[in-house]
């Protein structure tokens, strides 16, 4: 399950899918305000909008021996690129993974590819749930997103609230707000390996940090089916107007 380091939460943040159905529905209503709370707890829709343009940024962390250090680069719904290096023990090896809007390329060391098929739409998954659902407002916004209350538990020992994501086309997806705070700690949805086991993936998100205006999350601890696996941090943040088109054609 290693690999999924590098396409988590930053490799997946601009490789999504448009959202197509009927307009949003909250069957419960206090779904829909928890998110909006969440929201609100992040600077409000103007600032939390930004997520959703361009922003370069600084990332870094440890999967076991597996150390990662790397930049993202990222610019609307589906333009990307991320660059990353992994060592192991001090055996190097540099990553990079580049969404251009219409095609994804994967670089390993030398060695470049087309990613497509099932594991194009596994990645797509992911991007939509790190960026369109973590990022909330586009649940509010989106046509196809279903919103519906799950009720409390304990996050980080912390009382959150829980709602359920739904939206066709995606695996739903389970999102936990601080009950004091009202900020977003955890997702828990369900992905698949490139060998089709299916796996229950958690992320808890925590050390809140202002970037211009925008309060977001900078340490993301990884559970695989109960299992810690990983724990990645953003260091820096920056928002842009555009990026530049070289850093959008093929590695």
């Amino acid at each position: 399950m290693r690999h999924r380091l590098l396409f988590s939460l930053f490799a997946a943040a601009f490789l999504t899918a448009s959202a197509t159905a009927e307009d949003a529905a909250d069957p419960s209503g206090g779904a829909r305000a928890l998110v909006e709370r969440g929201i609100a707890a992040q600077g409000g829709e103007e600032q939390v909008a930004k997520l959703l343009k361009a922003w370069h940024a600084k990332v870094k962390g440890t999967a076991g021996p597996l150390q990662l250090t790397g930049t993202i680069s990222h610019q609307g719904p589906d333009q990307g690129r991320i660059a990353t290096q992994l060592d192991r023990g001090g055996q190097k090896i540099e990553v990079v993974v580049v969404n251009d809007g219409e095609h994804v390329w994967q670089k390993i060391g030398d060695k470049t590819r087309v990613i497509a098929g099932d594991e194009l739409k596994e990645m797509q998954d992911g991007g939509w749930r790190s960026r369109h659902v973590r990022f909330l407002l586009p649940l509010l916004t989106e046509k196809g997103v279903e919103l519906t209350m799950l009720g409390e538990a304990k996050v980080a020992d912390r009382p959150a609230v829980g709602v359920r994501v739904k939206s066709k086309g995606h695996r739903d997806v389970d999102i936990f707000f601080d009950k004091e705070s009202g900020l977003l700690v955890k997702t828990k949805s369900r992905v698949k390996s490139p060998d089709n086991v299916e796996t229950v993936l958690e992320q808890v998100f925590s050390d809140y940090k202002d970037f211009d205006g925008v309060k977001l999350a900078t340490t993301f601890t990884k559970y695989e089916n109960g299992k810690q696996t990983s724990v990645e941090q953003i260091t820096e943040l920056r928002f842009v107007d555009r990026l530049d088109p070289k850093e959008l054609a093929k590695p």
